[in-house]
Protein backbone atom coordinates (compact mmCIF):
# COMPACT_ATOMS: atom_id res chain seq x y z
CA UNK A 1 0.00 0.00 0.00
CA UNK A 2 1.45 3.21 -1.18
CA UNK A 3 2.20 6.04 2.03
CA UNK A 4 -1.01 8.18 0.81
CA UNK A 5 -3.22 5.77 0.47
CA UNK A 6 -5.91 4.82 2.86
CA UNK A 7 -7.19 0.98 3.70
CA UNK A 8 -11.28 0.81 2.95
CA UNK A 9 -13.30 -0.47 5.51
CA UNK A 10 -16.71 -0.93 3.94
CA UNK A 11 -16.58 -4.17 2.39
CA UNK A 12 -15.36 -5.50 6.05
CA UNK A 13 -18.73 -3.77 7.48
CA UNK A 14 -20.67 -5.54 5.12
CA UNK A 15 -19.07 -8.83 5.76
CA UNK A 16 -19.61 -8.50 9.46
CA UNK A 17 -23.28 -7.36 9.22
CA UNK A 18 -23.58 -10.48 7.14
CA UNK A 19 -22.09 -12.42 9.10
CA UNK A 20 -24.21 -11.73 12.08
CA UNK A 21 -27.53 -11.90 9.40
CA UNK A 22 -26.09 -15.33 8.39
CA UNK A 23 -26.27 -16.84 12.21
CA UNK A 24 -30.03 -15.61 12.78
CA UNK A 25 -30.76 -17.37 8.88
CA UNK A 26 -28.91 -20.32 10.17
CA UNK A 27 -31.02 -20.36 13.24
CA UNK A 28 -34.23 -19.12 11.87
CA UNK A 29 -34.97 -21.64 9.40
CA UNK A 30 -34.52 -24.72 10.91
CA UNK A 31 -37.45 -23.63 13.61
CA UNK A 32 -39.47 -22.80 9.94
CA UNK A 33 -38.98 -26.35 9.08
CA UNK A 34 -39.97 -27.55 12.41
CA UNK A 35 -42.85 -25.06 12.21
CA UNK A 36 -42.18 -22.92 15.24
CA UNK A 37 -43.69 -19.94 12.83
CA UNK A 38 -42.82 -17.35 15.69
CA UNK A 39 -39.47 -17.72 16.38
CA UNK A 40 -38.31 -18.67 12.99
CA UNK A 41 -40.07 -15.34 11.28
CA UNK A 42 -38.67 -13.08 14.08
CA UNK A 43 -35.30 -14.52 13.47
CA UNK A 44 -35.13 -14.06 9.78
CA UNK A 45 -36.88 -10.55 10.12
CA UNK A 46 -33.86 -9.65 12.40
CA UNK A 47 -31.49 -10.85 9.80
CA UNK A 48 -33.19 -8.49 6.97
CA UNK A 49 -32.83 -5.87 9.19
CA UNK A 50 -28.65 -6.64 10.11
CA UNK A 51 -28.64 -6.85 6.08
CA UNK A 52 -30.37 -3.32 5.85
CA UNK A 53 -28.40 -1.28 8.84
CA UNK A 54 -25.04 -2.76 7.40
CA UNK A 55 -25.50 -1.51 4.18
CA UNK A 56 -26.58 1.89 6.35
CA UNK A 57 -23.19 1.94 8.37
CA UNK A 58 -21.29 0.82 5.27
CA UNK A 59 -22.61 3.69 3.78
CA UNK A 60 -21.85 6.57 5.98
CA UNK A 61 -18.07 4.46 7.38
CA UNK A 62 -17.23 5.17 3.76
CA UNK A 63 -18.06 8.85 3.14
CA UNK A 64 -16.19 8.86 6.63
CA UNK A 65 -12.96 7.09 4.71
CA UNK A 66 -13.94 9.55 1.79
CA UNK A 67 -13.44 12.59 4.44
CA UNK A 68 -10.40 11.54 5.60
CA UNK A 69 -8.59 10.40 2.55
CA UNK A 70 -9.04 14.69 1.73
CA UNK A 71 -7.41 15.47 5.10
CA UNK A 72 -4.70 12.64 4.19
CA UNK A 73 -4.37 14.76 0.72
CA UNK A 74 -4.68 17.98 1.89
CA UNK A 75 -1.24 16.96 4.52
CA UNK A 76 1.19 18.36 1.30
CA UNK A 77 -0.67 21.00 0.50
CA UNK A 78 -0.75 22.15 4.80
CA UNK A 79 2.92 22.20 4.62
CA UNK A 80 3.43 24.34 1.54
CA UNK A 81 0.17 26.84 3.26
CA UNK A 82 2.28 27.16 6.55
CA UNK A 83 5.78 27.78 4.78
CA UNK A 84 3.59 30.30 2.38
CA UNK A 85 2.49 32.05 5.77
CA UNK A 86 5.72 32.57 6.77
CA UNK A 87 7.00 33.89 4.33
CA UNK A 88 4.11 36.09 3.96
CA UNK A 89 5.20 37.86 7.59
CA UNK A 90 8.86 37.75 6.77
CA UNK A 91 8.27 39.76 3.45
CA UNK A 92 5.69 41.97 5.31
CA UNK A 93 8.40 42.66 8.00
CA UNK A 94 11.10 43.48 5.41
CA UNK A 95 8.88 45.84 3.66
CA UNK A 96 7.77 47.63 7.13
CA UNK A 97 11.32 47.74 7.80
CA UNK A 98 12.12 48.94 4.41
CA UNK A 99 9.48 51.77 4.81
CA UNK A 100 11.27 52.93 7.92
CA UNK A 101 13.39 56.13 7.88
CA UNK A 102 16.63 55.73 8.75
CA UNK A 103 18.81 57.77 11.02
CA UNK A 104 20.94 59.90 8.79
CA UNK A 105 24.74 60.21 10.17
CA UNK A 106 24.39 63.99 8.45
CA UNK A 107 22.62 66.38 10.97
CA UNK A 108 21.77 69.52 10.10
CA UNK A 109 21.61 71.52 13.51
CA UNK A 110 20.67 74.86 11.69
CA UNK A 111 20.37 76.11 7.97
CA UNK A 112 19.34 79.66 7.32
CA UNK A 113 18.87 81.31 4.19
CA UNK A 114 18.92 85.35 3.40
CA UNK A 115 21.24 88.10 3.70
CA UNK A 116 21.02 88.71 7.80
CA UNK A 117 18.13 89.96 9.12
CA UNK A 118 14.28 89.07 10.26
CA UNK A 119 13.18 88.56 6.44
CA UNK A 120 15.66 85.21 6.49
CA UNK A 121 14.28 81.91 5.70
CA UNK A 122 14.96 78.84 8.40
CA UNK A 123 15.64 75.76 6.41
CA UNK A 124 16.89 73.21 8.78
CA UNK A 125 13.94 71.21 8.83
CA UNK A 126 13.37 70.40 5.18
CA UNK A 127 17.48 69.71 4.95
CA UNK A 128 17.09 67.63 7.57
CA UNK A 129 14.70 65.31 6.98
CA UNK A 130 16.22 64.62 3.69
CA UNK A 131 17.11 60.78 3.63
CA UNK A 132 20.38 60.94 2.51
CA UNK A 133 24.24 60.51 4.37
CA UNK A 134 25.21 63.60 2.37
CA UNK A 135 23.92 66.23 0.50
CA UNK A 136 24.69 67.80 -2.55
CA UNK A 137 22.53 70.99 -3.51
CA UNK A 138 22.63 74.12 -5.23
CA UNK A 139 21.83 77.01 -3.60
CA UNK A 140 18.97 78.99 -4.79
CA UNK A 141 14.95 80.43 -3.84
CA UNK A 142 13.97 76.70 -5.00
CA UNK A 143 14.74 75.45 -1.65
CA UNK A 144 12.71 77.39 0.27
CA UNK A 145 9.21 75.76 1.08
CA UNK A 146 6.25 75.98 -1.43
CA UNK A 147 4.50 79.48 -1.38
CA UNK A 148 7.25 80.84 0.60
CA UNK A 149 8.18 84.90 -0.76
CA UNK A 150 12.37 85.43 -1.54
CA UNK A 151 13.69 86.91 1.64
CA UNK A 152 15.36 89.75 0.04
CA UNK A 153 14.17 90.13 -3.91
CA UNK A 154 17.21 91.30 -5.68
CA UNK A 155 20.13 90.78 -3.39
CA UNK A 156 22.40 88.17 -3.74
CA UNK A 157 21.93 85.80 -0.67
CA UNK A 158 23.95 83.51 1.43
CA UNK A 159 23.02 79.92 2.98
CA UNK A 160 24.63 79.74 6.09
CA UNK A 161 24.26 75.28 7.70
CA UNK A 162 25.69 74.44 11.02
CA UNK A 163 26.08 69.98 10.76
CA UNK A 164 27.98 67.30 12.17
CA UNK A 165 28.57 64.13 11.03
CA UNK A 166 28.65 60.82 12.43
CA UNK A 167 29.73 60.64 16.30
CA UNK A 168 31.65 63.33 15.94
CA UNK A 169 30.50 66.23 18.69
CA UNK A 170 32.01 68.52 16.85
CA UNK A 171 29.98 70.67 14.48
CA UNK A 172 30.90 72.57 11.98
CA UNK A 173 29.60 75.75 10.00
CA UNK A 174 29.92 76.62 6.08
CA UNK A 175 28.74 79.18 4.03
CA UNK A 176 27.27 79.50 0.29
CA UNK A 177 26.32 81.76 -1.77
CA UNK A 178 23.10 82.06 -4.01
CA UNK A 179 23.52 79.90 -7.07
CA UNK A 180 27.24 78.32 -5.41
CA UNK A 181 27.04 74.58 -5.18
CA UNK A 182 26.88 72.77 -1.86
CA UNK A 183 28.56 69.19 -0.66
CA UNK A 184 27.68 68.53 2.95
CA UNK A 185 29.73 66.63 4.71
CA UNK A 186 32.56 68.39 2.98
CA UNK A 187 34.66 65.54 1.92
CA UNK A 188 36.58 64.69 -1.24
CA UNK A 189 35.17 61.48 -1.42
CA UNK A 190 31.67 62.40 -1.02
CA UNK A 191 31.88 64.96 -3.56
CA UNK A 192 33.02 62.08 -6.24
CA UNK A 193 30.12 60.68 -5.70
CA UNK A 194 28.06 62.55 -8.30
CA UNK A 195 23.80 62.32 -8.21
CA UNK A 196 24.59 60.78 -12.12
CA UNK A 197 26.18 57.50 -10.31
CA UNK A 198 23.66 56.97 -7.60
CA UNK A 199 20.90 57.43 -10.12
CA UNK A 200 22.58 55.09 -12.50
CA UNK A 201 22.44 52.58 -9.44
CA UNK A 202 18.65 53.02 -8.76
CA UNK A 203 17.78 52.17 -12.49
CA UNK A 204 20.64 49.03 -12.27
CA UNK A 205 18.83 47.83 -9.27
CA UNK A 206 15.33 48.56 -10.68
CA UNK A 207 15.56 46.89 -13.51
CA UNK A 208 17.25 43.71 -11.73
CA UNK A 209 14.18 44.02 -9.43
CA UNK A 210 11.99 43.75 -12.66
CA UNK A 211 13.71 40.74 -13.71
CA UNK A 212 13.22 38.84 -10.82
CA UNK A 213 9.70 39.91 -10.46
CA UNK A 214 8.95 38.88 -13.59
CA UNK A 215 10.57 35.25 -13.00
CA UNK A 216 8.68 35.23 -9.70
CA UNK A 217 5.19 35.80 -12.21
CA UNK A 218 6.36 32.99 -14.38
CA UNK A 219 6.70 30.60 -11.67
CA UNK A 220 3.46 31.34 -9.70
CA UNK A 221 1.75 31.43 -13.19
CA UNK A 222 3.21 27.81 -13.89
CA UNK A 223 1.70 26.90 -10.30
CA UNK A 224 -1.45 27.84 -10.44
CA UNK A 225 -1.69 25.97 -14.00
CA UNK A 226 -0.48 22.97 -11.86
CA UNK A 227 -3.03 23.42 -9.05
CA UNK A 228 -6.10 24.17 -11.77
CA UNK A 229 -5.64 20.75 -12.48
CA UNK A 230 -7.40 19.41 -10.14
CA UNK A 231 -10.74 19.45 -10.83
CA UNK A 232 -12.53 19.92 -7.24
CA UNK A 233 -9.67 22.79 -5.93
CA UNK A 234 -9.84 22.41 -2.22
CA UNK A 235 -10.05 25.72 0.19
CA UNK A 236 -6.38 25.54 1.30
CA UNK A 237 -5.02 25.48 -2.44
CA UNK A 238 -7.25 28.59 -3.29
CA UNK A 239 -5.18 30.14 0.30
CA UNK A 240 -1.79 28.74 -1.23
CA UNK A 241 -2.44 30.35 -4.68
CA UNK A 242 -3.95 33.43 -2.94
CA UNK A 243 -0.64 34.10 -0.33
CA UNK A 244 2.02 33.20 -3.12
CA UNK A 245 0.43 35.84 -5.45
CA UNK A 246 0.07 38.22 -2.27
CA UNK A 247 4.10 37.38 -1.58
CA UNK A 248 4.82 38.22 -5.08
CA UNK A 249 3.75 41.67 -5.20
CA UNK A 250 4.73 42.18 -1.59
CA UNK A 251 8.18 41.41 -3.20
CA UNK A 252 7.63 44.15 -5.90
CA UNK A 253 7.03 46.75 -3.15
CA UNK A 254 10.38 45.88 -1.46
CA UNK A 255 12.91 48.85 -2.88
CA UNK A 256 16.35 47.96 -4.36
CA UNK A 257 18.87 47.94 -1.45
CA UNK A 258 20.67 51.41 -1.46
CA UNK A 259 24.34 51.84 -2.18
CA UNK A 260 26.53 52.63 0.56
CA UNK A 261 26.02 56.79 1.83
CA UNK A 262 24.23 58.05 -1.49
CA UNK A 263 23.80 61.50 -2.10
CA UNK A 264 20.68 62.74 -1.72
CA UNK A 265 19.70 65.51 -4.65
CA UNK A 266 17.28 67.90 -3.66
CA UNK A 267 14.46 68.78 -6.40
CA UNK A 268 14.48 71.80 -8.14
CA UNK A 269 18.03 71.93 -7.91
Amino acid sequence: MADNDLPSYRKAVYLVFDVIALGFVLEGVPRLIRQEWAGGSLLLAIAIVLIFVGIAIAKRVSEIQDAVKILWDRLPSQKKLAASLAENESLKKQLAAASTPQASMLKIHSAIYGIGNANDADLTEILQNAQREGLWLVVNNNLLPPGSKDPAPGSLKLLTVIYSFGNDPKKYTTVREEYQELVLPEDAGLIERTAKEYDDKGLADRAAQASTHDSERQRLEAEKTDLRRDLAMRPTQQDLVKLQNENADLRALLPPPLPPAPISVLAGC
